[in-house]
């Protein structure tokens, strides 16, 4: 070997210089954007169950108050005995109206307040009547539904199918409000006869706790 071809230790310094600058070179820096661009990505679960979490919450939250307004009509005796006469009804009216011609009949409402006036006795029995009558129309709802069946119906302008639905829905409302009065008007005529029952019958009411 001539001492021409020997590099000698300078090439081999600058050598070493060059090869690690070219390491150096081939390893790119992530950039701030790409970075948080990962960690979004590897953590799905900030953005995918967040919303889940907050819908079960809102339906807890509504469950629990929904139970609490139950407990506290359940605990006062007028609305305990409205609901007794006016749930009691429910099914009755309801049956009636599938085997009828689309027709809602108040008999069952007249005897679900009976039943609410007897429990509740001849003091206070209208006021109970009527919130059985009310409860006892429930079933008017189904009415309702079948007013809005006739919607996909409409065909005209754009103009035509917006009155037409708000009319339809405005009478759907009128109907059920209208069915809702009567059917406490019933009520209480039947918690009229049943609180003069239960003071025939010399039916008392137990007292309330803590009197």
């Amino acid at each position: 070997m001539t001492p021409e071809d020997d590099p000698g230790p300078d090439a081999d310094a600058d050598t070493g210089v060059d090869v690690g600058i070219a390491s150096r070179t081939r390893t790119p820096t992530t950039p701030r954007v790409g970075t948080a661009g990962a960690a979004v990505r590897r953590d799905p679960t900030a953005t995918a169950f967040e919303p889940r979490g907050f819908i079960r919450l809102r339906s807890r939250s509504t469950g629990m108050v929904l139970d609490r307004t139950l407990q506290r009509l359940w605990a006062d005796d007028a609305w305990r005995h409205a609901l007794v006469g006016g749930l009691a009804s429910v099914p009755v009216t309801t049956l009636l109206y599938w085997q009828s011609t689309n027709e809602l009949g108040l008999g069952p409402v007249f005897l679900g307040g009976l039943v609410a006036g007897y429990l509740h006795g001849s003091t206070g029995s209208r006021r109970v009547g009527a919130r059985a009558g009310i409860v006892g129309a429930l079933p008017a709802l189904l009415l309702f539904g079948e007013v809005l069946s006739v919607l996909p119906g409409l065909s005209g302008p754009p103009w035509f199918l917006a009155a037409g639905g708000a009319m339809v829905v405005a009478g759907g409302v009128a109907f059920v409000a209208l069915t809702a009065v009567l059917s406490a008007l019933v009520g209480v005529v039947g918690a009229s006869v049943g609180g003069w029952l239960a003071g025939r019958t010399g039916r008392r009411r137990p007292p309330a706790a803590g009197s």
